[in-house]
């Protein structure tokens, strides 16, 4: 995730915080660097293995999480599917929100 993007999604959690009466939301964060001197944040490699341990079963989902943190290619498949997973949320919980709110 973008610094850019950081800032706006944790300005929004501060915005509505008070609406669903949550506290303390903080995105903390730290970078790794991958390939090509590319920073990446650890939350966003967390959620990339994830991403791929739940696509696959068997002991080559543990394999494929564990080689991802060295292959690039691989890497970058779980991100694409860590996106998808927070898009399906996201759209998930527009509805849940619009039923509420109605």
């Amino acid at each position: 995730m973008s610094a850019k993007l950081r800032v706006a999604l944790q300005t929004s959690l501060e915005e509505h915080c008070d609406t669903f009466a949550i506290e303390g939301i903080i995105l903390n964060q730290f970078l790794r660097v991958q390939g090509y001197n590319t920073p990446i944040s650890a939350s966003d490699v967390s959620m990339a293995v994830s991403a791929l341990v739940e696509r696959d079963s068997g002991n080559s989902c543990i394999n494929n999480a564990l080689d991802a943190l060295s292959d690039v290619k691989l890497l970058d498949e779980g991100i694409r599917l860590a996106k998808n997973h927070l898009v399906q949320l996201h759209s998930a919980a527009s509805l849940l929100i619009e039923r509420v709110s109605s």
